[in-house]
């Protein structure tokens, strides 16, 4: 089969796939422009080559993994570094809205703009339906538990707790928690979110598990409509995706540091 033939393979089938552009040869007998095509169980190329196989195709398998296109230098018994751009076409990376209230309409859609795979659960099937979610890739309505436990996942998923109620997050966040994911985020003010957090940690759960959750959830932009929290949500998790949640969190500490400078100064009366 044509490599070509492969790539729309890959595609249609929605199987994560990167192709290797070798630049610079260095030391290794490879073609420039050669192109690679790699999966995680499989690779095709015009040519084959050896140390190509050895050398390139595992490295373009973690770098696949990462999820992120990047440049990758190579050297041979150190000597001149072949060089190569590996170019990740993922598939879809998948954001899971638990609770289908008011934020949840929104987020749905600014997910899809932005190339999510989109799953919303609620217990209620009058909110969680294809009807009221028609840019949904999949509507759940069942219990958070059950859902959950069904729900398949790996270290690319995208969760969001804004279900009615923190006893709904809470049950979610301990089975979450043990689930592979790329973000947790939650919603809910500082006072009450340390409330959820001290009981599970009497519960077993450690401070690092714990910081790792993104709450309270979405990145500073100001405003308190529907729309304006679904854009602040879908504005940290692209920051994730880009930067990392040690950059997310970051980003929110530095406000936190510059409200309290401000209000202390009287600059600004903001709400905790």
């Amino acid at each position: 089969m044509h490599l070509v033939d492969k790539v729309i393979e890959f595609t249609k089938e929605q199987i994560p796939f990167a192709c290797i552009h070798v630049y610079e040869k260095g030391s290794f007998d490879i073609p420039l422009g050669m192109v690679t095509v790699v999966t995680q169980t499989e690779h095709f190329s015009i040519i084959e080559n050896a140390n190509l196989d050895l050398f390139f195709i595992n490295a373009a398998r973690e770098i696949l993994e990462d999820n992120h296109s990047c440049e990758l230098r190579i050297a041979n018994n150190n000597t001149r570094e072949t060089k190569a751009f590996v170019e990740v076409f993922p598939q879809a990376q998948k954001l899971v809205i638990l609770g289908a209230g008011h934020i949840a309409l929104p987020l749905h859609q600014l997910a899809k703009l932005m190339g999510f795979d989109v799953c919303v659960i609620d217990d209620r099937p009058d909110y969680a339906n294809s009807e009221r979610f028609p840019e949904a890739n999949n509507v759940i309505a069942e219990d958070f538990c059950e859902a959950l436990s069904t729900l398949p996942t790996n270290k690319h998923t995208y969760y969001v707790l804004i279900t009615r109620g923190h006893t709904f997050d809470s049950t979610c966040l301990k089975i979450l928690l043990n689930k592979a994911h790329a973000y947790i985020g939650m919603v809910g003010s500082l006072r009450r979110l340390e409330g959820v957090f001290k009981l599970l940690e009497q519960q077993g759960y450690t401070r690092e598990q714990l910081s790792s959750i993104h709450a309270p959830i979405g990145l500073p932009i100001g405003g308190d409509r529907p729309q304006d929290i679904a854009l602040s949500i879908i504005a940290e998790i692209t920051s994730v995706q880009n930067r990392g949640g040690q950059w997310s969190q970051s980003l929110k500490t530095q406000f936190r540091h510059l409200k309290k400078s401000l209000v202390s100064k009287k600059i600004l009366q903001w709400d905790s």
